[in-house]
């Protein structure tokens, strides 16, 4: 598939991620520009699956804040630097196609995964996006995130995908989530990031493969282990969608 179109957006709401770090002694969060993945069908891919849909992605840079995590078993406390990004979703009506509906003639459920892969020296290691409600909390207030616009974990996010937004609306009916990812080895260099869950899209490959449709996105981080910095995260390109199997670490395009 083609590469597709992003944007750069300043919400209104920015100005609220410059406030002081709470108990966490985080420095205080990124400036608010988003990357919007646009919720592109291509007319191969509606003709195949005439009830695909799709939903608009926006998310923030990675980011990086330093947790006191208890440990369940002991109650004692460990300081662990988590790596987590910050996103947001807009069910957009798509030009030429029907609003989305599921069996059940309900809106669908709205179910997003995250994975981190590593990709250093040909070795890939892979992390899955945690529950890690202490986390999240110092991290909703980082960002300043309160009552319904705080950002919801991906248990929590988990319902029907958000009311339809016209296709050329300006207010937006939006949903807040984060991926969360612990003990991120801290000698990665090149990474990327699979966003599953924000179209209904798959391809069947032979008699017992289906490929979803994914995001991926690529980054980079020629940083120091002893003092990382989530300002040396790059994204590397753009966002794409992509077809790729779940037990795959590797994307594969249609």
């Amino acid at each position: 598939m083609s590469r597709i179109a992003i944007g750069r957006v300043l919400p209104a709401a920015c100005a609220a991620i410059l406030m002081i770090a709470h108990a966490e002694s985080a420095p205080a969060a990124p400036p608010g520009v988003e990357t919007r993945v646009r919720p592109t069908v291509t007319g191969e891919e509606r003709s195949r699956q005439p009830d695909i849909w799709a939903m608009e992605v926006y998310y923030k840079s990675v980011r990086m804040i330093w947790v006191d995590i208890p440990d369940p078993k002991t109650g004692k406390t460990q300081r662990e630097l988590i790596w987590y990004l910050p996103y947001r979703v807009v069910n957009r009506q798509i030009k030429g196609s029907l609003p989305p509906v599921g069996p059940d003639g309900k809106r669908p459920k709205f179910v997003p995964e995250f994975e981190l892969v590593t990709k250093d020296n040909g070795v890939q290691h892979v992390y899955f996006d945690e529950i890690i409600p202490v986390a999240q909390a110092a991290i909703n207030r980082r960002e300043g995130r309160t009552g319904s616009n705080r950002y919801k974990n991906s248990v929590e996010i988990v319902g029907a995908i958000p009311e339809l937004t016209d296709a050329d609306a300006k207010l937006e009916q939006s949903t807040y989530g984060v991926a969360i990812w612990r003990g991120v080895d801290p000698k990665t260099d090149f990474f990327r990031i699979f966003m599953s869950g924000f179209s209904n899209g798959y391809i069947k490959v032979g008699d017992d493969r289906i490929d979803r449709r994914t995001i991926i996105q690529e980054y980079t981080r020629p940083g120091d282990e002893l003092d990382q910095d989530e300002g040396e995260i790059k994204p590397d390109g753009h966002p794409e969608w992509i077809y790729r199997p779940s037990d795959d670490a590797a994307p594969k395009k249609p």
